[in-house]
């Protein structure tokens, strides 16, 4: 007779899959999709929590920490860039962009990559692409081009970017909070490959936004849409700049001054609305209420699925079949975290897989390193799908503001491989560096 765990374990794995199966259908908006997975998900915990003594069965249970972190930042950040879209910033920085590639369209793409990897190492990568997204949707509509792969390039360029250093990305947190790893050493450990991955990534976007590209057009006035595109109201781009680059400063040094990010944003979001004289209706109109229910819906989909055991079970599996071997083992973190990674997200994937490092690290000697093979897994399986990040999300989302919106399927054509590539290259690495040197 099957157990009570086996067939929780079962429900767990139908609720994932059904809950893919409609998203990347498309048969319903890809929120729709999770909040029908959430809802399974509630009634399958709800069923179990009389049979199994670790099941909470409340909605409560669902509503974390890290879920209401993000989003209060999300919500804020929004606001903030709301308000300054107002001023013609994004139009400005537009004009200032296109100068900068004299005309060129690939020279173009490769600024915007690698100008979000850079501003992703040091802020989160949810402000990042919520400055850097609306500047390439009105670049995007000046130069009669498709933005879908340009926004896919950004999201994944600020994941690699917000992966190199400590504060840059929620699963590096988690890791170096869990480890004591210091700033330096994800600095040390991490540049390296991830700069060799950003350049690979961006010669690879040559390919991928070809056929966006094909259409591109140069605009035949230059000087009249210079003219129309300035800072239009310069006392509250002034405001502005001045909260948004206090809020930056709060970022980085936010473990400093002990102000959590979330909190940062808010407080920045509060200023601005309180100086710019900006009434609350108007600032809630630039929320993307689609984002922050996606969230709540997928943090209930993990959490639950958690709750009865899924992961835990896939941990148990990859423990006993290392052998100790540890240029195995990191092969088999790094892959196993990936995909993990890929298919619930980093952040839950890089919180249930640190203790069972933990663990592998007792049993194998010299096996530091297996932490670093986390950390490259979980933030290079993150690029492969629309939800394995919350950059992903917010590119695919903030689409929808477009002619042309990202699909699920159109994110993973340029994700996965990108992801397979980049992985190749990080496990020579990983060799390299912890095994045969």
């Amino acid at each position: 007779m099957i157990s009570i765990e086996t067939l929780a374990l079962v429900v767990s794995i139908l609720i994932i899959v059904i809950t893919f199966i409609l998203i990347i259908s498309e048969i319903v908006h890809s929120t729709i999709a999770v909040l029908a997975g959430a809802v399974l998900t509630l009634i399958a915990v709800k069923a179990f929590s009389t049979q199994m003594d670790d099941v909470s069965g409340g909605v409560v249970s669902f509503i974390t920490p890290e879920l209401i972190d993000i989003m209060i930042l999300l919500t804020a950040m929004m606001i903030i860039m709301g308000v300054l879209s107002k001023t013609g910033f994004f139009q400005w920085a537009t004009i200032t962009a296109y100068d900068m590639a004299k005309g060129s369209p690939y020279r173009l793409v490769a600024i915007l990559v690698v100008t979000t990897a850079l501003l992703s190492s040091l802020l989160d990568n949810v402000t990042t692409l919520l400055l850097m997204i609306p500047i390439t949707i009105e670049m995007s509509r000046i130069l009669n081009i498709n933005p879908g792969p340009l926004l896919i390039g950004e999201a994944i360029a600020s994941n690699l970017g917000g992966a190199s250093t400590l504060i840059g990305d929620p699963p590096n947190i988690i890791i170096g909070a869990s480890m004591n790893i210091s700033f330096m050493d994800f600095i040390f450990n991490m540049v390296p490959i991830l700069a060799i991955c950003l350049v690979v990534f961006t010669l690879m976007m040559k390919f991928f936004a070809k056929e966006s590209l094909k259409d591109y057009k140069k605009p035949e006035d230059m000087t009249a849409l210079r003219a129309s595109y300035v800072v239009k109201d310069f006392k509250l781009f002034k405001r502005t700049m001045a909260i948004f680059t206090m809020v930056i400063v709060l970022f980085i040094f936010h473990d400093i001054i002990g102000i959590g990010i979330a909190e940062a944003a808010l407080l920045g979001a509060v200023a601005l609305l309180l100086l710019s004289g900006t009434q609350i209706d108007e600032a809630l109109k630039s929320v993307e209420w689609s984002t922050l229910v996606f969230f709540i819906g997928l943090f209930i989909i993990v959490g639950g699925t958690g709750q009865l055991h899924l992961m835990d079970t896939i941990a148990d599996a990859a423990i006993n079949t290392t052998g100790g071997n540890l240029a195995f083992t990191l092969l088999l973190v790094m892959w196993l975290s990936a995909f993990a990674a890929a298919a619930i997200g980093a952040v839950p994937a890089a919180a249930t897989l640190v203790p069972v490092v933990a663990l592998l690290t007792i049993d194998i000697p010299n096996s530091a390193s297996l932490f670093w093979a986390l950390v490259i897994g979980v933030n290079l399986g993150s690029i492969a799908t629309p939800i394995g990040a919350t950059s992903n999300i917010i590119a695919t989302t903030l689409s929808s503001r477009t002619k042309n919106p990202i699909s699920f399927k159109g994110f993973i054509r340029i994700g996965m491989p990108t992801m397979l590539i980049t992985m190749g290259i990080a496990s020579l690495y990983v060799m390299a560096r912890y095994v045969w040197f």
